[in-house]
């Protein structure tokens, strides 16, 4: 399981650095300059593999909101890709932390 973890953070880490620049660099209904700060800060530290627990809950709130968003605009493409976001988060928290409960 570890090295499928790995594998998959890797090959999601990849993907999502476009993601990230490309699609989600402007953000969605103005979410404020704050919380678009705090979104960007944490898929930095995502990314790097510096992120905390709690971080990685934070960052995966953020992102769950954001899908919502694409969702209810029609915009299903952002919605997937935003599911996917959220889908390496997990992996890196699941990587860095085990299978600690997230509830």
């Amino acid at each position: 399981m570890a090295e499928f973890t790995r594998v998959f953070g890797q090959s999601v880490e990849k993907v999502l650095g476009v993601i990230t620049k490309d699609y989600f660099s402007a953000p969605l209904k103005n979410p404020g300059p704050e919380q678009e700060r705090r979104k960007q800060e944490l898929l930095q530290k995502a990314q790097q593999r510096q992120i905390s627990y709690e971080e990685g809950q934070e960052l995966q709130r953020l992102l769950e909101e954001q899908k919502r968003q694409h969702e209810s605009s029609g915009d299903i493409g952002g919605a997937i890709l935003l599911g996917l976001m959220i889908l390496f988060v997990i992996g890196v928290l699941v990587a860095l932390f085990g299978d600690r409960d997230r509830s």
